[in-house]
């Protein structure tokens, strides 16, 4: 399959979290060794989306693409058809890198810079 990344945005639905949003800019937060797993990193990035943090936001989700962005084009090459939700979990990398991207798209759409928006959402699906 050459577009495996398209099967991410509908992979997201299946990990967004129900946060409390909070409405002030707070520097960005340093994950520690402790916090540095894809599914906390996904997480966190995505608690800090709904509280509009975008710099902590923004350093879980390279984070996550310095740790396991290599992982997920790994998973993404043995791909031959899109993984149903019942093999997700078997894609762990490949789920939460490409969910981090799809989060960075809706960090770039806050700030309104809709150029690195479609820049982020076309490496999804890359």
């Amino acid at each position: 399959m050459k577009h495996p990344f398209a099967s991410i945005l509908i992979l997201c639905l299946f990990s967004i979290l129900s946060s409390t949003r909070a409405e002030d800019s707070k520097p960005p937060v340093t994950p520690s060794e402790n916090e540095a797993s894809s599914a906390v990193l996904t997480s966190q990035a995505w608690e800090s989306l709904a509280a509009k943090d975008y710099a902590t936001t923004k350093a879980r989700i390279a984070r996550c693409r310095e740790l396991y962005e290599a992982k997920a084009k790994e998973m993404q090459e043995t791909l031959s058809v899109v993984p149903g939700p019942d093999t997700a979990r078997e894609f762990w990398a490949l789920n939460d890198v490409g969910t981090c991207l799809f989060i960075l798209g809706k960090v770039a759409e806050a700030e309104g810079k809709n150029t690195e928006a479609i820049a982020a959402y076309q490496e999804v699906i890359k």
